[in-house]
């Protein structure tokens, strides 16, 4: 995809980003590593052990995530929308990604310094890591009740019936850099794992710059606990584009009909299941 400086217009799901993109709007073209470092300078963006960070160009035998947290160095390839959200999701969520490259570095299983590309094999808590950073996005409400509609896979309940409450009480916030990217050309079937976060009342009523602010903070803390993301999942599956307003069919009643996409839980498939093996059980009898 070609350089669009008003990028960050074209997807809700980018707006968590919107604040630090801003200075991107001036560029004609794809904006260079001078101008991303200059973005990070100016924002104070910082690696777990409190080093700047610093952008550069080249390849290097440490591993990806090794380089960021020993060295600081954070390999950014130019023309890539992957890698320039992965960026904005530096900026936006300074805490969340040094915590998340922390952690990373911090496992026994970790790739070995000096290993690169990664081996195959990983655990399954750097499996739940890599899911959050790449295609993760955070969900706040207000509304606990929300929370409990995501966790029971309630789909149409959520984001139809209780639509208002929804738009009054719960956000979505991007982290993933993955899940960014995808937004510019959002399709069915596009999930995100979701970290569910309970937040004040007061939380509506932050600026949205503010709220993500708060939602680092939030996320991060959370990250660095060691009972944190044992495995993947302990992230919730989201289909994203039920959201009020990130997917034009959506309002309609009707779209939230595709149980292809608005899947049902692992719980209500097993109960299921069970229960159409006793029918014809007692059918066979």
């Amino acid at each position: 995809m070609d350089w669009d400086a008003c990028f960050i217009d074209r997807a809700p799901a980018l707006a968590a980003y919107a604040h630090v993109a801003e200075p991107l709007r001036l560029c004609r073209r794809w904006p260079d590593l001078p101008f991303l470092q200059s973005m990070c300078d100016e924002r104070g963006i910082m690696n777990a052990r409190g080093v700047p960070l610093r952008l550069v160009s080249e390849r290097s035998d440490k591993a990806y995530e090794a380089r960021i947290y020993a060295d600081a160095e954070m390999h950014v390839r130019q023309g890539l929308w992957h890698d320039l959200f992965n960026l904005l999701a530096w900026l936006a969520f300074p805490e969340t990604k040094a915590a998340l490259n922390a952690r990373h570095c911090e496992r026994g299983d970790a790739d070995p310094p000096t290993l690169h590309p990664p081996r195959v094999s990983r655990s399954r808590v750097r499996d739940a890591l890599t899911l959050l950073d790449e295609n993760g996005a955070i969900v706040a409400s207000s509304d606990a009740g929300l929370l409990d509609l995501v966790r029971a896979f309630e789909w149409k309940q959520l984001f139809w019936h209780q639509r208002a409450r929804l738009l009054r009480s719960m956000q979505v916030f991007t982290i993933g850099h993955g899940l960014a990217e995808k937004a510019l050309a959002p399709y069915i079937g596009l999930c995100a794992h979701s970290v569910l976060l309970a937040v004040p009342a007061d939380f509506d009523c932050l600026t949205r710059a503010q709220q993500v602010t708060a939602i680092d903070a939030l996320a991060a803390r959370l990250v660095r606990r060691g009972d944190s993301f044992v495995t993947p999942q302990a992230l919730a599956p989201l289909p994203v584009l039920g959201m009020p307003g990130w997917w034009p069919d959506n309002a309609h009643e009707s779209f939230y009909d595709n149980v292809a996409y608005f899947r049902t839980g692992r719980r209500a498939q097993t109960e299921r299941t069970s229960s159409e093996s006793c029918i014809r059980k007692r059918n066979r009898t």
